[in-house]
């Protein structure tokens, strides 16, 4: 690459370190999700505002921003307690007049997802609206894994797990727990997630 010699001159190398040095892979997406993500994505969100927990952790891929992940530690003095839980979430095309698509990728115990972590959450369906952030949406995911108040026994997505907490709480407790302690680890994370951890 030739140098630049005069003042007036348009340096190419200057040219393409400033270009690599602004481009974010938020620049092709809408104001509203731009403006979302950036937000949402920086510790001034999560760390002062106060909107999710400290111990949430919520990227992108980097290839394809509409497609986040938000990872939740388990709360203390609940049976997810030191969980590593990671929810996979899209913002499809039709965003925000659709809601987002969600995941919880980790396995748990708990009546409201099923097995492959579909959820029951009426605002990720017809209570959806258009108002709604993808930062509302984070935060009532980070809550449905607080303690036994926040579990929705009108929507069940898992009769078996349903069945036992009526039955027998206890065992469902344990139940939690030991799930909690053989899937929600840190070697059960996704890269993107494991390296944004200190």
């Amino acid at each position: 690459m030739g140098e630049c010699t005069g003042l007036g001159e348009v340096c190419p190398y200057a040219a393409f370190i400033i270009a690599e040095y602004y481009t974010s892979p938020f620049d092709h997406l809408p104001n509203r999700i731009r403006k979302e993500l950036l937000r949402l994505t920086t510790d001034r969100f999560t760390a002062k505002s106060g909107q999710l927990p400290f111990s949430s952790v919520v990227t992108y891929d980097y290839d394809n921003p509409r497609h986040l992940y938000l990872m939740v530690r388990g709360a203390s003095n609940t049976v997810y307690a030191g969980g590593y839980f990671v929810f996979e979430m899209w913002l499809g095309n039709e965003y925000p007049m659709m809601p987002p698509r969600v995941r919880l990728m980790t396995k748990i115990w708990n009546p409201n997802y099923d097995l492959i972590g579909r959820h029951c959450f009426d605002m990720l369906g017809d209570k959806w609206s258009p108002a709604l952030q993808v930062s509302y949406v984070t935060l009532q995911l980070s809550m449905s894994l607080g303690d036994e108040r926040t579990l929705n026994f009108i929507d069940v997505m898992n009769n078996q797990i349903y069945s036992q907490y009526q039955s027998n709480p206890n065992d469902w407790r344990d139940q939690a727990r030991e799930w909690t302690r053989l899937y929600a680890t840190k070697e059960h994370l996704p890269p993107v997630v494991l390296a944004q951890l200190p």
